[in-house]
């Protein structure tokens, strides 16, 4: 997680705001609309299904679940907050008792069963 942090803030190019991990020029063949691209949202799909019916706090869910993925610890706290926005999963404190905008590494996560 260190590693990965240092090299995200490291990296000379990202795409939708995950970096690329590597100083070089971006690939030529990356089209500019990618750079649009949002990726919190396909992330929190994402973990709805890789956690259905888990609780795990928000530094469990990226140890176990974004170590081997491109997307920073920051996009994995973005997603979790957008699933709690919308209603998705429970967090335990809950945003009402939290400092306004965080998400931190020791907040429970309650992710519902699958199809539910």
């Amino acid at each position: 997680k260190i590693m990965k942090d240092i090299m995200a803030k490291e990296s000379s190019w990202s795409e939708g705001g995950t970096p690329g991990y590597g100083c070089s020029p971006k690939p030529k063949q990356q089209a500019l609309i990618f750079d649009c691209i949002d990726p919190v949202p396909d992330l929190a799909q994402d973990l709805l299904t890789a956690f259905a019916g888990k609780t795990a706090t928000v530094a469990g869910v990226y140890l176990s679940h974004g170590l081997e993925r491109p997307e920073t610890p920051g996009q994995y706290k973005d997603a979790l907050k957008l699933l709690e926005a919308e209603g998705k999963v429970v967090a335990k404190p809950p945003a009402s008792e939290r400092r306004e905008d965080t998400m931190a590494d020791h907040v429970e996560i309650q992710f519902p069963p699958k199809g539910a």
